[in-house]
């Protein structure tokens, strides 16, 4: 079996443009990357797996969920996917993975001959799967199971069984999940989103799904907020529906949840629904097309798709609050989050309208789309 080789970290945890087998990554302490991946499910109980007894190091302690090494050449999010599938045989994309935090590890093992010098991307993954759908990993895992949210709390206290030490990250995690919404909060910030939206007076002829594409900042609001009201959408904002989330003092693992049951309850209502989220994920897609099918209604793609230089320069001087620290923070999450999920320029949706919000003539491309459209209804009768 080849050895797997390791991309090398500089301390500020960019790449080096080298790369060392594992063995002497370890040998040496030489800065490389291992992610971690928690598996949490909708009763925030927490899936934990038992080291197999012949394992190097922490041998029949109970430990992450997943986690390994990220190879060379591969990014955090691949090596995640991977993980999970080769230790659990459970299979996730690449938008079920939401990073925590990322850790520094410096630790001394095998009496000071083994140094683990690495960074952890921590992420959770927020899925009700059952034990039974898990595939063990022979010679890795001896057993998992569920814990509920306090069990776990105890046990990385030392008030159960044997844990592999990850202090840091326990308490991290801990403090996450104590922010998940129980259904009692879910549904009263679900009713608190639905009375501040602005409801049509008038109903479309058809309903439909307005759906846009585009990368953080590239002005999907800017379209969308006047296309909703020409065309009497309900608009839904994921990123509203977020913001009220985190100023409840929760996190955002049932956001799109919540935003699924309200387009749902609208549709029922014979409305029709204009997402203003990047409806170009694999998740998104998914459950796009699930409404799609189940209402059997139209979905009309539109891109927001400005050039680059326009997104990053408008993220810089953004006036930013609730999302974002600083500028240089937003093109940061904007850069890592193109490079883990894409442009979303190649998708076949068949877009009804392409949009260039850096252009000055905005106003003119929005009441175009709105006359397409409202053509497409017409041709269609």
């Amino acid at each position: 079996m080849t050895e797997e080789y390791l991309d090398i970290l500089d301390e500020q945890g960019n790449k080096t443009g080298e790369s060392r087998p594992y063995l002497e990554c370890h040998e040496k302490g030489l800065i490389h990357t291992a992610v971690h991946v928690w598996i949490v499910n909708s009763k925030n109980e927490v899936l934990i797996q038992k080291r197999e007894k012949n394992r190097r190091f922490f041998p029949e302690h109970w430990d992450i969920s997943a986690a390994g090494h990220v190879s060379a050449g591969q990014t955090n999010l691949e090596a995640a996917i991977r993980e999970t599938e080769e230790e659990l045989g459970l299979n996730f994309n690449k938008t079920d993975f939401n990073l925590l935090c990322t850790l520094w590890t410096d630790s001394l093992l095998n009496n000071g001959a083994f140094r683990n010098r690495e960074f952890n991307p921590v992420y959770v993954v927020r899925a009700d799967i059952k034990i039974s759908d898990i595939k063990l990993d022979d010679g890795e895992v001896e057993a998992v199971k569920f814990l509920s949210f306090d069990d776990f709390k105890d046990w990385t206290q030392g008030k159960g069984e044997k844990m592999v030490p990850h202090e840091e990250e326990y308490r991290k995690l801990i403090e996450y999940l104590e922010k998940y919404p129980g259904d009692e909060e879910f549904n009263r910030i679900k009713q608190i989103y639905i009375s501040s939206l602005e409801i049509p007076k008038m109903k479309p002829e058809k309903q439909f799904l307005l759906c846009p594409v585009g990368l953080v900042g590239a002005g999907k609001s800017t379209v969308v907020i006047p296309l909703s009201k020409k065309l009497n959408l309900v608009r839904l904002s994921h990123d509203d529906i977020r913001k009220l989330l985190k100023e409840n003092g929760f996190n955002y693992d049932r956001s799109k949840e919540m935003a699924m049951q309200i387009i749902k309850e609208f549709l029922d209502q014979g409305y029709s629904v204009a997402l203003d989220a990047n409806c170009g994920s694999e998740d998104s897609l998914r459950r796009i097309q699930e409404i799609k099918k189940s209402y059997g209604l139209k979905v009309l793609w539109i891109h927001i798709n400005p050039p680059e230089e326009f997104i990053v320069n408008k993220l810089k001087n953004f006036n930013h609050t609730w999302l974002f620290n600083s500028g240089d923070e937003a093109v940061e999450g904007y850069f890592r989050y193109k490079k883990d999920f894409g442009d979303f320029q190649n998708l076949p949706l068949g877009y009804i309208y392409t949009f260039d919000t850096s252009k000055s003539d905005l106003e003119y491309q929005i009441k175009e789309a709105e006359d397409k459209i409202n053509n497409l209804w017409k041709t269609e009768k």
